[in-house]
């Protein structure tokens, strides 16, 4: 019945439906490439207030053996555990920079694939997450994906994910030697005091036997700008996009009180008539959303690349469902007083209007 009843008024307002489904696309696309940017904004102020509270130290011949240095990153840690948020050794194999982790962190976004978790990660096991690689033509950049081993510090590694840090990462504990060790980084969950700097100096020559400091930089004021241009525009997108579902569902459901006061008058109660609605408003809605994301995929994110050279997030399949489902109460919202008003007026006044 839901089909047959809207398949009927389509095709006797094709002009209305065409411009509706059309504004009703452009509207998805617009959000979802806005969506885009706004997270990617997100994300760049994250890693850039994440820069700003990162210490790291050379420590390139520091350190006799790889127990030795076990103990010394034993005592940091256990030293710093409250205050740390991510805790790891730089180190090279051949080409690569590599990243071995110390402190497990459960929230290492994985762009493909998994990331390890902490049974794995404490036993050793060799497995890697490679870096994404956003140009095929990067020839910097290895070439793997996942289920393929790969050759780091002279032994097979199992590739398990890909990450967009621009580092392989791996487990502290999957490392044997320290030979082409260059650094330790250290990640703080807040800003430390001047006090706290200097203690941290004092501890950094105690315990991991010295070396050349490396201090955040401060925040930068242009990220701050970016954030909120983007979260303005953001805003103003959704504005317009509510502004607009408001007026379309409101304009179609007037086109169709005719059909509202038939189903009345054959017997059809108020709420029969809002579920067939409703159930028509999912359908429609599922349909936009499908071809804007479609759209957004495969036609917006090309040239997002070409403009860019590098988009920097990509909206996840979870993400993609629950933008659809925001949307989908939003037009429930504008749906719910139009039909209230078409309710509460008699099927005579209905087809006279």
């Amino acid at each position: 019945m839901v089909l047959k009843n809207f398949w009927r008024f389509v095709l006797r307002n094709k002009t209305v439906f065409i411009i509706f489904a059309a504004v009703q696309i452009s509207i998805v696309v617009a959000f979802l490439s806005v969506f885009n940017y706004a997270m990617k904004t997100i994300d760049d102020f994250k890693k850039d207030e994440k820069q700003c509270r990162t210490y790291s130290v050379s420590i390139e011949g520091n350190y006799g053996g790889k127990s030795e240095l076990d103990n010394a990153l034993s005592s940091f840690s256990d030293r710093y555990k409250d205050k740390l948020s991510e805790f790891y050794v730089l180190t090279v194999s051949g080409k690569d920079s590599v990243r071995a982790e110390y402190i497990f962190d459960s929230k290492k976004v994985v762009t493909v694939g998994e990331g390890f978790d902490r049974r794995n990660f404490e036993s050793g096991k060799k497995e890697a997450l490679a870096v994404y690689k956003f140009n095929p033509e990067d020839t910097n950049i290895p070439d793997v994906k996942i289920g393929d081993t790969y050759e780091l510090f002279g032994e097979d590694y199992k590739i398990i994910g890909s990450t967009l840090e621009s580092e392989f990462i791996v487990p502290y504990n999957s490392l044997t030697d320290i030979g082409n060790l260059s650094g330790i980084c250290m990640v703080f969950n807040r800003d430390l005091s001047s006090v706290e700097v200097k203690i941290l100096e004092d501890d950094i020559q105690n315990i991991l036997g010295g070396g050349n400091i490396i201090y955040p930089e401060q925040y930068s004021s242009n990220i701050y700008v970016s954030a909120i241009g983007y979260i303005t525009m953001f805003s103003v997108v959704m504005f317009v996009a509510i502004m607009n579902i408001v007026y379309l569902y409101s304009y179609m459901m007037n086109r169709r009180r005719h059909e509202a006061a038939v189903l009345r008058i054959c017997g059809c109660s108020v709420p029969k008539a809002a579920i067939v609605y409703l159930s028509e408003n999912l359908l429609v809605s599922l349909c936009t959303y499908v071809i804007g994301m479609l759209l957004h995929i495969f036609c917006v994110m090309p040239v997002m690349k070409a403009v860019t050279t590098e988009i920097g997030y990509y909206i996840t399949p979870i993400e993609y469902i629950c933008i659809f489902i925001a949307l989908l109460l939003v037009q429930t919202l504008v749906f719910i007083p139009t039909m209230t008003r078409i309710a509460h007026t008699s099927p005579s006044v209905l087809t006279k209007e």
